[in-house]
């Protein structure tokens, strides 16, 4: 029995190998921005919309994470929070004033009661 092992091969198999943690890292990082930015548009598309602002600045941020990379969906805007999840039982109201736009724009009197 002959056994014959080309050098080439076994050099070129070595790099292969070699550069495989970067091919799956690069794989899962476009994966998770993927996933990161379908749940941005879901995101997007079910938002409450008066002005559209809330909706105009939800971003997807991708960076690394313990072994892996995650994506980070959100809104920077200070009241994105309370829309989507409500404000808590007994949390504080909304600043005076602040709900004045919100009203002009539906039509509310400001000095309703």
């Amino acid at each position: 029995m002959d056994i014959r092992i080309d050098g080439d091969e076994l050099d070129r198999l070595r790099r292969s190998v070699a550069a495989a943690p970067r091919i799956i890292r690069e794989e899962l990082t476009t994966g998770v921005q993927r996933a990161g930015l379908a749940v941005q548009a879901e995101s997007q598309r079910a938002a409450r919309v008066d002005t559209g602002t809330m909706r105009r600045s939800m971003t997807t941020k991708v960076e690394p994470f313990s072994d892996g990379v995650r994506a980070l969906v959100g809104s920077n805007l200070p009241y994105a929070a309370v829309m989507d999840r409500g404000r808590a039982a007994g949390g504080p109201m909304p600043p005076r004033g602040s709900l004045l736009g919100w009203m002009r724009r539906h039509g509310i009197d400001e000095q309703a009661e």
